[in-house]
């Protein structure tokens, strides 16, 4: 159950802490975002029961550091078997968010993810 929540949350996460990690902080709010983003992955993966394993989770998920070939792997996940969650543009913004400010470095991360993600369709699309 652990690899299948793991599998499930992972690409959503390295992409959040790409927002959140931009400015070089990691505030609260921030884990608090992941922290829901594994809530909600154990919801659909029926986990939810497993406390110690979801915080272990978080903390796994808060650990991460993203990098471009990371970023951009995790989208491809993102479009191989459909975005988890399913708004994900609206957890990023929510990331960007959580501090109280949207700080240029996050604006610019959060731009950097849209533009990889559109080369990664066109890319998709010129195979097609």
């Amino acid at each position: 159950m652990r690899k299948e929540l793991r599998d499930l949350v992972r690409p959503a996460a390295i992409l959040l802490m790409a927002m959140a990690k931009a400015d070089e902080r990691l505030t609260k709010e921030e884990v608090g975002v992941i922290a829901d983003l594994v809530w909600q992955g154990a919801r659909t993966t029926h986990a939810i029961a497993q406390t110690e394993m979801l915080t272990a989770m978080v903390e796994e998920m808060c650990a991460l550091q993203p990098t471009p070939n990371l970023i951009t792997r995790a989208l491809n996940a993102t479009l191989d078997r459909g975005a988890f969650p399913e708004d994900l543009p609206s957890w990023l913004s929510r990331m960007a968010r959580a501090d109280g400010a949207i700080v240029p470095e996050e604006h610019a991360t959060y731009r950097a993810i849209l533009t990889t993600l559109r080369r990664l369709v066109e890319a998709r699309v010129g195979r097609s």
